[in-house]
């Protein structure tokens, strides 16, 4: 099972530097269960990670998973909102791969493996 986590920090500068570093570290170092992670550019330059786990989560542990590291906290809290509201998890934690702006269509950037 994959989690997603949106980072609301510019990709380059992110990327080349330490909150970089600290992220691959907790994945790495502090996380059970990691098949492998990737980092991508989203649609609007900010940061997309993506974590494979070797077994499936419940929507606790992937919330848990996203916060440790770093998800945007008002994208938390409307996915928190959600499923209380709705008992929605499908549409939670979801990094998407193009956005329709302004008349047109941007991508996301190509997932990049880091673990």
């Amino acid at each position: 099972m994959d989690v997603y986590v949106d980072i609301d920090e510019n990709y380059d500068e992110w990327y080349h530097s330490n909150h970089f570093n600290t992220v691959r570290d907790k994945i790495l170092n502090k996380m059970a269960g990691v098949d492998g992670a990737w980092v991508r550019p989203s649609s609007s330059n900010h940061v997309h990670v993506r974590v494979k786990m070797a077994y499936d989560q419940s929507f606790l542990k992937q919330m848990c998973i996203r916060a440790f590291l770093g998800d945007d906290p008002q994208r938390l809290a409307c996915d928190l909102e959600r499923f209380y509201r709705d008992k929605d998890q499908e549409n939670c934690g979801r990094c998407f791969d193009e956005k329709y702006t302004r008349g047109r269509v941007k991508k996301a950037g190509e997932w990049i493996r880091i673990v």
